[in-house]
């Protein structure tokens, strides 16, 4: 697995960068995992679809306390993975999150897929 050295310089992301993606990752697979009732190393990609993407949304924001900022930040965390396998596995239909919108930073609407 790559370290978050070879991150930075690969991606040209800032060392907060590499940081968030890794917790965005960390609290997705907690969730999907709790959610899923298996092992995080048990998930698939296939399994993050938009619809387990949405509701883990709501959790940060609901039960979490996030704000629509901090939301919309894991939100595009979730969209370069995706864009990234869908890149490197040459799959582009593994991009339900894709299909999420972001929210205003006034929070008034939903997380939705379309």
């Amino acid at each position: 697995m790559p370290n978050s050295t070879s991150c930075r310089h690969k991606l040209g992301a800032s060392q907060h960068t590499v940081a968030s993606y890794r917790d965005t990752f960390r609290l997705l697979l907690k969730f999907a995992a709790k959610q899923y009732r298996r092992q995080a190393s048990d998930l698939r990609v296939e399994d993050l679809d938009a619809k387990l993407v949405s509701t883990f949304l709501k959790h940060l924001e609901h039960d979490r306390h996030n704000s629509a900022r901090t939301r919309n930040n894991r939100l595009s965390a979730i969209h370069a993975f995706f864009g990234y396998v869908s890149v490197n596995e040459g799959k582009a239909l593994l991009r339900p999150a894709a299909k999420l919108r972001f929210r205003s930073l006034t929070g008034n609407s939903a997380a939705h897929a379309d």
